[in-house]
């Protein structure tokens, strides 16, 4: 198994730290969406099944969170997967989906019939990752994997600042391999974590927050349609998820299990 090397970050990412003050509220002023090209992208990917290959790349932020969708449609691996990271100070991500469960919500899976195999954990540079192989249909071979990882200490409910979740399935009639999944999850980057932000690099869409009609209608619903996507193709119909919650030090619970 080829392992990506971890680096070592010299730099903070540019704009993920705005003050957090009050409750979190759903879609408003300062939300953005828009397509990112792959030098504003979060995420790198550097596996054999997609070397030198380019993802539509769509971003949604608000104050207190960034999600990053990434979407590999036209190669001999079919690749779809998010990227969600607070941006504030005293928020979680409250990531509800079993490894299953977050499969079924993609629209190339919604509805099918499945048959499944044993969850696996896998070391990755970004984090420990688990990924569950099935057959989709009977005639397509599928992983959903997922990640979730840096717990802030003071979460009682210990839930994550950052997760990854998606799917890849083979082309129709052929064998997706355990390397080729092996190889696909180690080499998925992210700026910042497993790698170094330098400061020559563009900075993110939430860098800037302010206003969102800086982004006119037409390219928003645009970069909403891509990661949306429709039933029968792809896409996600939750996205924005909008997962960002707060806490507080003396909020209490147990944590999420992955089955």
């Amino acid at each position: 198994m080829t392992k990506f090397p971890l680096k070592s970050l010299t730099l903070p990412l540019v704009g993920l730290a705005l003050g957090l003050s009050g409750c979190i509220t759903s879609s408003g002023q300062y939300d953005k969406v828009v397509e990112v090209a792959p030098e504003n992208s979060l995420l790198r990917f550097y596996g054999e099944a997609h070397r030198g290959e380019f993802p539509l790349r769509v971003a949604y932020a608000d104050p207190w969170e960034y999600e990053e969708y990434a979407g590999f449609k036209n190669s001999d691996v079919r690749l779809e997967m998010f990227y969600v990271t607070v941006a504030a100070e005293y928020t979680s991500v409250q990531y509800p989906y079993t490894l299953s469960g977050m499969v079924d919500t993609w629209h190339h899976n919604a509805g099918k019939p499945k048959s499944w195999s044993q969850t696996v954990h896998l070391e990755a540079p970004i984090e420990e990752m688990y990924y569950k192989r099935y057959s989709l249909n009977g005639e397509q071979s599928c992983a959903g994997f997922q990640a979730e990882w840096e717990v802030p200490p003071a979460d009682r409910l210990l839930r994550p600042s950052r997760v990854i979740f998606g799917y890849l399935c083979a082309k129709p009639g052929q064998k997706l391999s355990e390397k080729t999944i092996e190889n696909t999850l180690v080499n998925i980057g992210v700026r910042g974590v497993t790698e170094k932000v330098r400061r020559s690099d563009p900075p993110q869409v939430a860098s800037n927050f302010g206003e969102r009609n800086s982004i006119s209608q037409e390219r928003r619903a645009a970069a909403i349609a891509i990661a949306r996507g429709g039933p029968g193709t792809s896409g996600n119909a939750n996205f924005p998820f909008e997962f960002a919650v707060p806490y507080h030090e003396d909020s209490g619970g147990d944590a999420a299990t992955v089955n």
